[in-house]
């Protein structure tokens, strides 16, 4: 049989079955695969941060016990949720499609609006939020972009070219211990389904090349995330 991705019904009852635990209760205002991929990514990264002891915390609008997550650009990231947690002495928050300011853009307000990508996740220095709005490049601590489909060449060049908008020095040499250190993921492409054979060979060169970037997929069986390649 086919290979068809994560099952919607099961993700959406997987997601509210682990936040119950925590008196939490994910809004119910998305219906796509896309926007429920997403919503798995971050509460994976959550449970991810939980088991290495880091004790990360949900911060919810309004200190409500509801989960709301951003799966638009246009949108305040202080009427969203966001992850909290501490890394010795480090403070650091994890959020949904924040917008982070380009590496090569000029100087704060010489261009409106501010150039920059929304990332699926965001790890960030706490507190670094910009006029409740972006974050600059350099209190970017890592990122993760969550696709629902297989990922193929052109995906992986398009993760790339965020990886060489927002954290170009992570393409220049290997740095993984830095990642290590402070439990966060590396820069990473997660996608629900197989990669194509030219996805590969593709990422194969990026291997070769020492970079400290990371490529996982949802794998069906342990209904996990998993390292593909």
């Amino acid at each position: 049989m086919a290979y068809k991705g994560v099952d919607l019904g099961s993700l959406r009852n997987d997601i509210d079955s682990y936040l119950t635990q925590y008196g939490q209760v994910l809004t119910s205002a998305f219906n796509t695969y896309a926007q429920r991929f997403e919503a798995y990514c971050f509460l994976e990264e959550f449970k991810r941060l939980k088991a290495a002891g880091l004790a990360p915390v949900l911060r919810n609008p309004g200190g409500a016990k509801y989960v709301v997550l951003k799966f638009y650009t246009r949108g305040r990231p202080s009427k969203y949720s966001h992850c909290e947690f501490v890394v010795r002495g480090e403070h650091i928050e994890m959020h949904h499609n924040l917008k982070i300011r380009s590496f090569h853009a000029g100087s704060p307000g010489a261009v409106d609006p501010e150039p920059g990508f929304h990332l699926d996740l965001a790890f960030i220095r706490a507190d670094s939020i910009v006029n409740d709005n972006w974050v600059s490049s350099g209190d970017l601590l890592s990122f993760v972009e969550c696709k629902h489909m297989p990922a193929f060449p052109e995906l992986i060049a398009s993760f790339l070219g965020l990886v060489h908008e927002v954290m170009p020095r992570y393409l220049s040499c290997k740095r993984a211990s830095w990642f290590t250190r402070r439990r966060l993921r590396r820069p990473t492409l997660m996608t629900s389904r197989f990669p194509s054979i030219g996805a590969r060979s593709v990422w194969k060169t990026v291997s070769a090349r020492g970079l400290s970037l990371g490529f996982v997929r949802y794998d069906p069986v342990s209904r996990g995330l998993i390292d593909e390649l």
